[in-house]
């Protein structure tokens, strides 16, 4: 048997392995971060945790936070998102946004890794 499963990691190779990783609930209208209405030229597909670590679960995404969230694995995201929002005053719409991404992305951890 292998031993604890962690984000995807085997605590046996200390690998990742997208086989132990649960598959969230898609909707694949809207982006999976800030909710926006997904387009032709705006939809794109996230890895949420990189493909050159090994990732292979994918979620539709807006290509603006497709490109902001880049080559980070979806904890990592968080924390940067946490980051920008902290250096905006709080109400604005883009206060918003970050505080939308965050959630949902919060979310979306959950559902991987429970």
């Amino acid at each position: 048997m292998d031993g604890l499963k962690l984000f995807g990691y085997s605590s046996d190779t200390g690998e990742f392995d997208s086989r132990y990783l649960k598959r969230p609930q898609i909707n694949r209208r809207k982006c999976c971060y800030c909710k926006t209405v997904l387009t032709a030229d705006n939809k794109t597909l996230d890895h949420l945790h990189p493909r050159f670590l090994g990732g292979t679960v994918t979620r539709s995404c807006c290509l603006d936070c497709n490109r902001e969230k880049g080559r980070l694995t979806l904890p990592r995201y968080i924390i940067w998102l946490e980051a920008q929002r902290e250096k905006l005053s709080s109400k604005t719409d883009e206060w918003r946004k970050r505080t939308t991404q965050i959630l949902n992305a919060e979310k979306l951890l959950d559902q991987l890794y429970k």
